[in-house]
């Protein structure tokens, strides 16, 4: 007797691609290693605003499930499959490492510490106060 794992294969793949993400988070602490709390509560938001307009689609009959061989077959709602929620979540946390990552890059490149764009000083989190001064004016 053999067992097809046909139906797993996309699942698989999506849960690879979230387990390369989590590695490129963690060597770069971009999200969930450097602020899990804030990171999970994005990632959250973004998956369930993502369904619902997943949910309305199919309501309003512009989306549709199609058959693969590929899916579980298994449902979150009718004709919603479990691996679109994975997949919405594979989205958003390459969306949130992407960004998270321009950003870093974007404020070192300016010479703006990190700690400024994630609200480690007062007031409006660092927004447009944390340029270096010009110490090496004309004398």
């Amino acid at each position: 007797m053999s067992l097809d794992l046909t139906g797993l294969a996309y699942l698989t793949a999506l849960a690879v691609s979230l387990g390369g993400l989590a590695l490129i988070d963690r060597r770069l602490r971009l999200a969930f290693w450097h602020a899990p709390r804030r990171s999970a509560v994005v990632l959250l938001v973004a998956v369930v605003v993502f369904l619902a307009w997943d949910v309305a689609g199919l309501a309003l009959g512009i989306f549709a499930r199609g058959d693969s061989p590929h899916q579980t077959g298994l449902l979150l709602a009718p004709e919603l499959p479990v691996e679109e929620a994975v997949f919405l979540t594979l989205l958003s946390y390459t969306t949130l490492l992407a960004w998270r990552g321009t950003d870093r890059w974007w404020r070192r490149r300016q010479g703006v510490g990190e700690d400024a764009a994630d609200g480690g000083g007062a007031g409006d989190g660092g927004a447009g106060g944390g340029a270096k001064p010009d110490v090496g004016g004309a004398a």
